[in-house]
């Protein structure tokens, strides 16, 4: 059985780390504050599982979702390329 400090009231429930294999606590400083960290196997079974969960785009959805982003890329490069051509043209204006 481990003690915790009493200033981390939210890891009192895993205090009997017999009681939970999932999880481990991990001493990260003197002054006696801890981590808790997932055990590596039940982390990549529970990544595993929310993976499951996951609705996944069609190939028409992304292809198309694709389209859009490449162009509003465009559209916002030539407008920040008007602007830098803009105000070139204004800078070369007040230097010469």
């Amino acid at each position: 059985m481990l003690r915790l400090p009493p200033n981390l009231p939210h890891l009192h429930s895993f205090v009997n780390i017999h009681a939970n294999p999932n999880f481990i606590l991990i001493k990260l400083t003197k002054e006696g504050e801890f981590l808790v960290a997932l055990n590596p196997l039940t982390y990549v079974r529970q990544s595993y599982e929310e993976l499951q969960k996951v609705v996944w785009p069609t190939r028409m959805e992304t292809l198309r979702l694709s389209l859009v982003v490449a162009v509003g890329s465009i559209l916002v490069g030539a407008y920040v390329a008007g602007l830098d051509y803009l105000f070139t043209k204004v800078t070369e204006l007040f230097v010469k």
